[in-house]
């Protein structure tokens, strides 16, 4: 019996997952691309023109930053159960794996929501 499709997928290219138990996890791939290796914390924004869910990293506390819990695939997770809620993100169809981009003159990793 083929049971290859029970195997959980990482893509090939930078992502993040807003998983069903509402963390946010940013691959490993893209702590790699984009330099992340020292963040400690993300700043979670979105954009309700552009639909897009707006993370910036940094190696400091400030108002509103989640803490940033490294993952032994060395993945970031953060548990963002009140933003998520907030801004509509319903996890009831569980996990969802986003492309993402960096945006160097705001020093923002940006996913498209929709």
């Amino acid at each position: 019996m083929d049971m290859t499709h029970l195997l959980p997928r990482v893509p090939d290219f930078p992502a993040l997952t807003i998983r069903k138990n509402w963390s946010i996890s940013l691959h490993q791939l893209t702590v790699d691309t984009f330099g992340l290796m020292g963040t400690k914390f993300l700043n979670l924004h979105f954009d309700p023109i552009g639909a897009t869910l707006q993370i910036r990293p940094s190696i400091e506390k400030s108002h509103g930053s989640y803490k940033v819990f490294k993952e032994r695939s060395g993945a970031l997770v953060v548990y963002g159960r009140k933003f998520l809620r907030r801004i509509g993100i319903l996890n009831g169809n569980g996990s969802r794996v986003l492309p993402v981009e960096w945006d160097r003159v705001r020093g923002l990793i940006v996913a498209q929501l929709k």
